[in-house]
């Protein structure tokens, strides 16, 4: 979790699989493979001034990972 509190967006993209799969909320649709999601997570830094999380419980089964999580973000005006 420290890459996102640096932030650096190479060393949290660097920890994933190239063929990951990102659904960053349940109404948008998934983001597939490493360049793909980062592409979105950069397009996400962009526009903050201050990030944090707090990580809750952690599941997994077979290959999903379900984090449950508190973000606070500081957007740019």
């Amino acid at each position: 979790m420290g890459c996102w509190r640096r932030p650096d967006l190479d060393d949290a993209v660097s920890r994933i699989p190239a063929d990951a799969v990102f659904t960053p909320d349940l109404k948008a649709q998934p983001v597939v493979g490493r360049e793909a999601i980062r592409a979105l997570w950069a397009s996400y830094m962009e526009r903050m001034k201050a990030y944090s999380l707090e990580a809750g419980k952690v599941v997994s089964a077979g290959g999903v990972v379900f984090l449950e999580r508190v973000e606070r973000i500081v957007a740019i005006d």
